[in-house]
């Protein structure tokens, strides 16, 4: 979701909440050229692959950034949204167990390999040096 950056105080680095009852899941609202402020939390899971933030998760976002703010966010202040769907590696104990949760999933990742074919799968863009020296899984 978007809001104008002057309902943050016009921030110029990026305001980071933590989420209520988390002691390592936080949302970032980062400030972009144009006078818009982007607040994101990272690994809400998507029904049915559909890129459209639930209703639910945007009023999240505006408690939690208000918790750090004078004035409350509301919808009234949103002027836009986006989403993008990250591809996790579903292991065999998902659902089971700590690992189950969709923000440690995401920071794993897979190398598979089918003959001289090596897939990698899952993880986040600044893993990308710890996939290169790892070894595949054959």
């Amino acid at each position: 979701m978007s809001v104008p950056t002057a309902r943050l105080g016009s921030p110029v680095a990026a305001l980071t909440v933590p989420s209520p009852g988390s002691r390592s899941r936080h949302v970032y609202a980062l400030p972009q050229p144009g006078g818009l402020v982007h607040p994101r939390l990272t690994d809400q899971p998507v029904p049915d692959d559909d890129p459209v933030p639930p209703d639910a998760e945007v009023q999240q976002l505006l408690d939690t950034v208000s918790t750090a703010l004078a004035e409350p966010l509301t919808r009234a202040d949103v002027v836009g949204s986006c989403t993008g769907l990250r591809p996790l590696v579903l292991p065999a104990s998902a659902g089971t167990g700590p690992g189950a949760a969709p923000a440690y999933l995401s920071r794993r990742h897979s190398l598979p390999s089918d003959g001289p074919v090596l897939t990698v799968v899952g993880a986040e863009l600044t893993t990308y040096r710890a996939m290169a020296e790892q070894p595949s899984t054959r």
